[in-house]
């Protein structure tokens, strides 16, 4: 069972070829609640 996770990104890895994107980890800090940690991935 694979539990739900926040993190997003908008890459299709169903698509072929070459993708590069962010993954986007939500982190709430007290100067605003919409920051998020971005975390390079490439799909190949």
């Amino acid at each position: 069972m694979t539990n739900p996770t926040l993190i997003f990104s908008d890459i299709d890895y169903d698509q072929d070829g070459k993708q590069v994107d962010w993954l986007h980890l939500p982190h709430s800090v007290t100067r605003s609640a919409y920051g998020t940690i971005a975390i390079p991935i490439a799909v190949v």
